[in-house]
């Protein structure tokens, strides 16, 4: 099924559909800051963001691309809404793992520039979004989100390690390193 008809079979729902839909969604997003510390702490910041970027791609593919195989409104299709809403545990992860990462002098600059940059690029994604819609289906468009989810979860492990690191002397370094370039 494309993803103009996922939209319309969305907006033509029965009001105890979407109803579900949005209990299900709001089950899954009490629980991540616990969820997200706990596994952060315990498998380390990058395996953690990694997992949970690589669950949220099989959950957007299943959703998007996967729809007519959940059979629309569908428990299957309520699971991989959910899948999705653990896969968010992602953006809980990468606060802590971009903060020790930069030393303290430069740390609010870094993240800022980080963030904004990061804005600019995401300024793109409805256009890219609505070409390939245009060429497939809606469905197309958004499922583009899964391999992007994956980038991200791959590109962690360009950024050190820090569970466990005494960060005081790693900052202190790294501020003295930035002191020795100027």
């Amino acid at each position: 099924m494309g993803g103009d008809r996922i939209v319309e079979k969305i907006m033509t729902a029965p009001p105890h559909l979407l109803s579900e839909y949005e209990d299900v969604l709001a089950a899954d997003l009490l629980p991540p800051d616990p969820r997200t510390r706990y596994a952060s702490d315990f498998f380390g910041r990058r395996p953690s963001f990694t997992a949970f970027s690589i669950v949220k791609a099989v959950g957007l593919i299943m959703v998007t691309l996967g729809w007519g195989l959940a059979s629309g409104y569908s428990p299957t299709l309520f699971a991989f809404m959910f899948l999705v809403g653990v896969g968010e545990g992602n953006w809980g992860c990468i606060g802590p793992l971009l903060n020790e990462v930069f030393p303290t002098p430069v740390r609010a600059a870094a993240l800022g520039i980080i963030y904004n940059v990061s804005r600019g690029v995401q300024f793109l994604a409805p256009v890219a979004i609505t070409f390939v819609a245009a060429r497939s289906s809606f469905g197309a468009g958004i499922a583009l989100a899964a391999p992007f989810a994956l980038l991200a979860g791959a590109s962690v492990w360009a950024l050190p390690e820090t569970k466990g690191v005494k960060l005081t002397p790693v900052a202190v370094r790294s501020a003295e390193s930035l002191a020795l370039h100027r």
